[in-house]
């Protein structure tokens, strides 16, 4: 009798272990206590909780679970428009004051072509999903796509995660429009073929893992921008484009230029770790416009750009008062830049180089400032450090 109490209670133990790890979404959060199933020919009147007894619209799904303070798992099977969930004036799907509790909007895993989870805006004038509110939503293994505005638009205080297997792609207008409370973490997910730009708003965004491709101006632009790993490339003006800006890995490349660092407020960005090359430009560091920026490199390599590597512009003394546009390198590499660029004959500046400080452009402007106390700085063509028309010795240990 002991031995079979012992056999039980094993394997109750083992169970509730399955059933647990089950529910667990890629990003850790653990779904087990509540899932509903979303399908096209489903039925609002269904329970929803099984595949076979799906709901019909997400907007049924999401009120059921925002009644709830478990973290609810929503699973979308097949496509999903403006036909199956009915008018929404906003956008094809709405999200508001979901809760705190995060919410995951998923496909299956490895779903048959006929299954595969789509969020589509095709149908529908405006954005394709509208989160506004006090709301938390992850998105895993799913399209959001189509849009003739905004694959999604984010407002208020949402936070949303765009997971493993979740693509916005295909917008004709930016990937995700975001307010400046919005918080966006981009945990392996893709951000792709937009019309205009990936991720956009003076918004705070984490990239933990992800690709940004093919936008058609920027991968990201944002307020305060971190930076762990991810791949920014082919984008017809910035991979990144923020005013805070910390990178501690990633790749940047075939972009006109890697990373852009402005914005209205002046800003100040790091960079430890990874790779910008096979862009215009590394880095520009400010414009003559907004106010000065700070850019320190201490680890990580820019290199293999055509032009410079790092573009130190100059600023309108109107706008920064007695600031201006700073690059401290203390370690990193700065190498092989140049080999593409070209000459402004008509104001003698090169723009090609390894750090090129803007000057000539305008009297009311000040040069910025490069100070070099470690890292490579060599091979970049015609020189490491162009400074106006000036060729200046490789040799920086104080600001210029």
């Amino acid at each position: 009798m002991k031995n079979r109490n012992l056999i039980i209670g094993i394997a109750i133990i083992l169970l509730m272990t399955f059933s647990a790890c089950s529910g667990k979404a890629e990003g850790g959060a653990n779904y087990g206590k509540g899932s509903f199933y979303v399908r096209a020919n489903g039925s609002d009147n269904n329970k929803g909780t099984s595949e076979n007894a799906p709901f019909k619209t997400l907007r049924k799904a999401l009120h059921e679970a925002s009644s709830s303070d478990k973290t609810w798992k929503i699973t979308v099977i097949g496509i999903l428009d403006a036909d199956s969930e009915g008018y929404i004036p906003t956008a094809t799907f709405e999200i508001m004051n979901s809760g705190n509790q995060e919410i995951l909007i998923t496909g299956k895993k490895n779903a048959a072509p006929r299954e595969k989870a789509v969020l589509s805006g095709i149908k529908w004038r405006e954005n394709t999903l509208r989160i506004a509110g006090t709301s938390n939503v992850r998105f895993e293994n799913i399209d959001i796509s189509g849009s003739k505005k905004n694959g999604i638009k984010a407002e208020d205080n949402a936070i949303i995660t765009i997971g493993t297997g979740a693509v916005i792609k295909e917008n004709q207008s930016r990937g995700i429009e975001a307010g400046n409370k919005v918080k966006i973490v981009v945990d392996g997910g893709e951000i792709s073929n937009n019309q205009y730009t990936g991720i956009d708003g003076d918004c705070t965004v984490t990239i933990n893992n992800g690709t940004f491709s093919d936008n058609g101006l920027n991968g990201v632009v944002g307020n305060t921008i971190v930076i762990h790993n991810g791949i920014f490339t082919n984008h017809r003006e910035a991979g990144v484009v923020g005013r805070n800006v910390t990178i501690n890995g990633g790749e940047f490349s075939n972009n006109s230029h890697g990373v852009h660092l402005y914005g209205n407020g002046g800003g100040v960005s790091t960079m430890s770790n990874g790779v910008i090359s096979n862009n215009i430009n590394g880095i520009i560091v400010g414009n003559s416009s907004t106010e000065a920026i700070e850019f320190t490199l201490t680890g990580g390599s820019i290199t293999n750009n055509t032009r410079a590597g790092v573009f130190v512009s100059e600023i309108n003394i109107g706008v920064a008062k007695n600031k201006t546009n700073i690059f401290n390198m203390s370690g990193g590499s700065v190498t092989g830049n140049g080999t593409g660029g070209d000459k402004r004959t008509s104001w003698d500046i090169y723009l090609a180089g390894g750090v090129i400080l803007q000057t000539g452009v305008a009297y009311y402007c000040k040069i910025g400032e490069f100070v070099k106390t470690g890292g490579d700085l060599s091979g970049n063509q015609p020189q490491d450090m162009q400074k106006g028309s000036s060729q200046i010795s490789t040799k920086y240990t104080e600001s210029w």
